[in-house]
């Protein structure tokens, strides 16, 4: 399966969705998915009525040519692998980081979510990958790269390679 990035970087201070505690459940699809996550529970209101915390509906989005661009500085480095019941997360090694308004936000992990979390004008994209990052003083920042399927150009299949492939 081949995704191709679609649109571009969302850079803000983020919650989590760890954030709010409670013990209803939540999925990324149904009943239960992102687009309804505000009304599942009280403590989840942020999810619909909130501008930082997913999903949020991006709508009306202009290019700001007066935005400063964000520095990139990643480099390689091994990673841990964690499944916590709702997306694979990776856990970086420390040296990864951007720069934004003159702050540097170190990368400390990246994250999976099928569908997406947040939608454009209501719709999700086919997945999407949120870099989280974090400045010195405790500040988020999440860099989310929206990805779609390409299924017009469907690539070969994937090599055997034992349990690290799709």
């Amino acid at each position: 399966m081949r995704f191709a990035v679609l649109a571009a970087f969302a850079l803000g201070a983020a919650a989590t969705l760890g954030a709010a505690q409670s013990t209803a459940h939540w999925d990324y699809q149904g009943k239960t998915g992102p687009l309804r996550w505000g009304k599942l529970d009280p403590a989840y209101q942020a999810c619909s009525q909130g501008r930082e915390q997913s999903p949020v509906d991006i709508r009306g989005a202009r290019l700001n040519k007066g935005l400063e661009p964000i520095e990139f500085h990643y480099i390689a480095g091994p990673i841990t692998e964690e499944n916590n019941g709702h997306t694979v997360v990776m856990h970086v090694d420390p040296g990864s980081y951007i720069v934004y308004g003159g702050v540097r936000y170190d990368l400390v992990q990246f994250h999976f979510h099928h569908p997406a979390e947040e939608p454009v004008k209501g719709k999700l994209s086919d997945m999407v990958v949120h870099l989280v990052h974090k400045s010195a003083d405790g500040k988020l920042a999440v860099v989310a790269v929206r990805l779609a399927e390409d299924a017009g150009n469907p690539m070969p299949p994937w090599p055997r390679c034992g349990s690290i492939c799709p």
